[in-house]
């Protein structure tokens, strides 16, 4: 039964355009701005109000795209707590319960990623939205199973893919769409991350629960380096390595991806570090320019490159750049080789930006993210950055990943 408290009253219509200020250590990186259609705050129910949930819902309260009204979870006790701290009025243990509430407007799965599906469907069945943390779902099956509940329903579905908000990757993503650098031919991606809060019960490590590294984790990076690629994925290859202490978890993976536009791209991430060694980074080689982010969420951007005095103008427009003195070019510039083709060059240039602490930036893209999916819902003509189908394309990615490797077991191997 749902606690007996105050409803939330939700705030009058406004329309606004939003600037988003990110703090800087260095350099600097162009305003994100966005115009969005504000009319009352969706209303929404979060399913699984434990560590992230949490987060997510501070940083909605902080926002004004939209309020979480009710949590629901098995545990009362943190149930009671979790909606103390973030001032969520409503709790129920049945999530089920919860979607007959038709204050809400939408529900926000926050759950083990095995569960999204029956809990995807079902809300969007009740009549709500539904905004999925990633992945949508933990197979083909389940994700496309969503994406016909929603067009059933005339419901939207969403998924949080935040890295798609990150003012750095939307850099890149310009920089790669404008032919600045030529063609981009090769993205490294590698993440060595922390398993010190993955106990050895952790739902993390069943893969029948999370879908593995690649479905569970993977898909952010599936999603924004195939945007960034703008181009489907045709082949892939995955591998995964399992520990050698005899618990047999799988903590390591690495996948190369084909794009039919000929880039290609290799994802490797490992859970077995301590945290204070943590490092990820996205390496962009393109024909004239290697560009680099360093972070899970990136915060700093480094990029050295070759350009014509229109590349130049493009990338003074977004980044930082510098123009050192560089005697190979002199005053008028020169043609070089690469790719098997001529290049005309006037300058090298190099850039850094840093956007400081990885927190106010991580709850800003989360921020960003929900705005997207309100605007979706409140007017019509509202094209979202990331959709269901993106969700559903990055799950794609992941399981032809997983079943890749699943299939090429080593000779000789236990």
């Amino acid at each position: 039964m749902p606690s007996k408290q105050p409803r939330h009253s939700p705030a009058q219509p406004t329309r606004r355009t939003r600037h988003v200020r990110i703090s800087r250590h260095s350099g600097t990186l162009s305003d994100v701005t966005s115009t969005i259609l504000r009319t009352t705050p969706l209303t929404i129910g979060l399913i699984g109000p434990r560590g992230f949930g949490t987060f997510c819902t501070e940083a909605y309260h902080e926002g004004d795209a939209g309020r979480v009204v009710a949590f629901a979870g098995r545990d009362p006790a943190l149930l009671a707590g979790a909606a103390r701290r973030c001032g969520v009025p409503d709790t129920y243990t049945d999530w089920r319960e919860m979607l007959r509430d038709p204050a809400i407007e939408a529900v926000h799965i926050v759950t083990p990623p095995d569960q999204h599906a029956e809990m995807a469907i079902a809300s969007l069945e009740a009549g709500k939205h539904v905004f999925v943390e990633k992945p949508l779902a933990t197979t083909n099956v389940d994700a496309s199973a969503i994406l016909t509940a929603a067009k059933k329903s005339g419901k939207f579905a969403g998924v949080n893919f935040v890295m798609r908000y990150n003012p750095l990757y939307q850099a890149v993503q310009t920089i790669a769409a404008s032919g600045w650098l030529g063609r981009l031919t090769h993205i490294g991606f590698e993440n060595y991350a922390s398993d010190e809060g993955l106990g050895d019960d952790h739902w993390f490590w069943d893969p029948a629960a999370s879908g593995g590294i690649f479905v569970e984790h993977g898909v952010h990076f599936f999603d924004i380096i195939g945007a960034i690629a703008a181009s489907p994925a045709v082949d892939v290859i995955g591998k995964i390595w399992t520990r050698a202490d005899g618990t047999r978890k799988e903590d390591r993976v690495q996948a190369l991806v084909s794009y039919a536009n000929g880039t290609e791209a290799s994802f490797y991430h490992a859970f077995n570090r301590p945290g204070a060694l943590e490092k990820q980074t996205a390496h962009f080689a393109f024909e004239r320019g290697h560009l680099t982010l360093h972070g899970w969420i990136p915060t700093s951007l480094d990029l050295t490159a070759v350009v014509d005095d229109a590349g130049l103008a493009g990338l003074s427009s977004l980044l930082p750049v510098e123009t050192p003195t560089d005697k190979d070019f002199g005053s008028s510039g020169r043609t070089i080789w690469g790719n098997g083709q001529d290049f005309f060059v006037s300058r090298r240039v190099t850039a850094h930006c840093s956007l400081g602490d990885p927190t106010p930036v991580y709850r800003t893209a989360v921020q960003a993210a929900l705005a997207d999916f309100a605007a979706a819902i409140r007017d019509p003509k509202h094209v979202r950055r990331v959709t269901a189908e993106d969700g559903a394309e990055s799950v794609r990615v992941a399981v032809a990943a997983r079943d890749s490797a699943l299939a090429r077991p080593v000779p000789g191997a236990d």
